[in-house]
């Protein structure tokens, strides 16, 4: 899927969570209030730079932007425009023997576009739910195994040790899905708005 395709589909998903909101009616801007909202909301963010595994290291400061407004409850908590800012806490290469790279990324901030800070705690979703980026996917593997086995008639140990692993790629302007592990609580200014 290219990345305009990802960035639409994203795109279409917040579209339809605003309309939603709105059909309920009870959709409020934040003033003067406490927004709550649970452990394990999710919010898709677009990349502002690519995520790989080959460049990154630890302490690097990852910014992605939100694509529509963050909302929970009928309560905007983010608009669109927002800068949600991570670091990577641990990234390795891929490596020798098929072993494949992994990137781990803990986002601790919005800043939306006034300038209003929301600390956060929150991942990268992923299928574990460890928030661990990993290289190559099952496909792949089995992908690579077939054509190894076509053309060798199996495996050789040599092979194998000298294979590199995949790496961690995501593209500048990807949306990713951000999962938080800790709720958020934040009371706006009074008469703050977005």
């Amino acid at each position: 899927m290219s990345r305009k395709s990802l960035i639409a589909l994203a795109l279409a998903g917040c579209f339809a969570l605003q309309n939603a909101a709105l059909a309920g009616s009870n959709s409020q801007v934040i003033q003067g209030s406490v927004v709550y909202a649970p452990v394990g909301i999710t919010m898709t963010v677009v990349t502002s730079v690519p995520i790989n595994s080959e460049i990154l290291y630890s302490g690097y400061v990852v910014n992605t932007v939100l694509p529509c407004d963050f909302a929970y409850n009928g309560k905007t908590i983010a608009p669109m425009g927002s800068t949600v800012t991570g670091s990577v806490i641990s990234a390795k290469k891929a490596g020798r023997a098929g072993v494949n790279g992994q990137v781990y990324i803990r986002f601790n901030q919005i800043t939306t576009p006034q300038g209003f800070r929301i600390p956060i705690s929150a991942v990268v979703l992923t299928e574990d739910g460890t928030g661990l980026l990993k290289g190559g996917t099952k496909f792949d593997s089995t992908k690579d195994y077939s054509k190894n086995v076509a053309i060798g008639g199996g495996l050789d140990v040599a092979k194998v040790i000298t294979n590199k692993g995949e790496p961690v790629e995501i593209p500048s302007n990807a949306a990713i899905e951000l999962y938080f592990d800790q709720p958020i609580t934040i009371g706006a200014p009074s008469g703050y708005e977005y």
